[in-house]
């Protein structure tokens, strides 16, 4: 039987909170994708069309810190986004975030996750991660 500690508990519960922007996040920057056949060269970019891209301001920064995120685009279809983490979701065993660490693995820390925009095939759009 395990149980973490509060703030353990707090921690993840924040970072997870970060991995859920990036969802929407990375939603946006595909449907971007899709209508303009580039990635957004900055986030900000994403914001231009709310109705479009279902994101609002507070959708591109940590809730606690209000420190918008780094977006940096490092190729025709791939991007990278990086925030402060306070946890690792990398120990599965411990963990019970599986689709975050699927998705978005990282450390504690600063980190950036590579990501590729998901292309249209036949109406489905496979999720594709960098490592």
């Amino acid at each position: 039987f395990f149980i973490q500690s509060p703030f353990e508990t707090r921690a993840r519960k924040e970072d997870n909170a970060i991995l859920e922007k990036f969802d929407r996040i990375d939603s946006a920057i595909n449907t971007y994708y899709n209508e303009q056949k580039k990635i957004p060269a900055d986030l900000d970019d994403l914001l231009a069309d709310t109705i479009l891209y279902y994101l609002k301001s507070e959708d591109i920064a940590d809730s606690l810190t209000k420190i918008k995120f780094d977006y940096k685009p490092t190729g025709e279809r791939s991007y990278e986004l990086c925030a402060t983490f306070k946890t690792s979701n990398k120990d599965k065993k411990d963990y019970q975030y599986n689709y975050s660490y699927d998705r978005w693995p990282h450390d504690a820390g600063y980190q950036c996750l590579a990501q590729k925009t998901r292309s249209e095939i036949k109406g489905v759009a496979p999720m594709e991660s960098v490592r």
